[in-house]
């Protein structure tokens, strides 16, 4: 059994009713109208820099880190929210709220009640992409930037940053992919509220994929706040290997590093899992 499923099936073992308490939470029809823009996509696409990019902008708010709210795992397991939430925000947000959208709505509300009136909430978890048709019927007001990056790179970024478990296997990671960017793809030039970002753009000219991104939320871009070296100095993550590029200025450095890093079998691998969405964003099979 997978170590990753460990703590799900642990915890629903020890406290069985939480199975349907959650279950009713997924199901429960509550809304809630709190603007929310998603930074989704494949992990190892650009979601953490978008993520600090758009929390430099004064009339944003958010997390730090993924929250992981959307998921198999109990949102009754308070100790897990502790990087971020302190528990008594975590117990009030609960106890207001009805619908796992409801929790995610009331956390961030009472976490962050200096909101100005124009601004938006930022979350980012990429593995989000899997519940996007839950998130967009319970948060109508949200809106998602989906990052994307050629995912035999974000295949060997993970391998090297050693942080993605996926990332061990080609096909484990083909199909990991696959699940971040099937619920998005669908979508496609049939729902405004979704904007792609290519990987491969922003680090070639970030100034104009922000402002891209800033126009989407109708936010004014803030270049100079935002794209700031010192705020990506001050972020504690940039001491971990898989985060060491926060601290460096945006390039395009690492595009295209699979045709080195990849073996011939491990591309072909690859591509006859992914292909289809590699040539979706158009990216080349060879």
């Amino acid at each position: 059994m997978s170590k990753l499923i460990h703590p799900l099936f642990d915890r629903y073992i020890s406290h069985p009713g939480e199975i349907l308490k959650n279950f009713r939470r997924w199901k429960n029809p509550e809304v809630s109208n709190i603007p929310v823009a998603f930074v989704l996509g494949p992990p190892r696409s650009g979601t953490t820099l978008l993520n600090r990019l758009l929390l430099n902008h004064p009339a944003t708010r958010g997390f730090p880190i993924q929250t992981n709210i959307f998921s198999p795992r109990s949102i009754y397991e308070v100790e897990r929210f502790k990087h971020y939430a302190e528990p008594a925000l975590v117990n009030r947000a609960l106890a207001e709220s009805r619908s796992l959208a409801g929790f995610f709505a009331r956390l961030h509300e009472i976490s962050f009640p200096d909101m100005p009136e124009e601004g938006w909430y930022v979350e980012k978890t990429p593995q989000h992409a899997r519940y996007l048709s839950y998130i967009l019927k319970h948060l109508p007001n949200s809106k998602i930037i989906l990052a994307v990056r050629d995912g035999r790179d974000t295949f060997c970024s993970g391998r090297s940053a050693q942080n993605i478990p996926q990332a061990s296997s080609v096909k484990a990671h083909a199909r990991y992919f696959n699940s971040c960017i099937d619920p998005v793809r669908k979508l496609l030039g049939e729902n405004d509220r979704i904007l792609v970002v290519k990987y491969e753009e922003f680090t070639s000219d970030a100034e104009a994929g922000l402002t891209r991104i800033m126009n989407f939320l109708d936010l004014p871009v803030d270049l100079k706040k935002q794209l700031v070296p010192s705020s990506a100095e001050k972020d504690w993550r940039v001491s971990e290997k898989a985060f060491q590029r926060l601290a460096q200025p945006i390039t395009p450095a690492t595009v295209g590093r699979w045709r080195k890093e990849m073996t011939g079998s491990e591309i072909a691998e690859y591509n006859s899992i992914a292909g289809k969405n590699l040539l979706v964003f158009d990216y080349p099979l060879s």
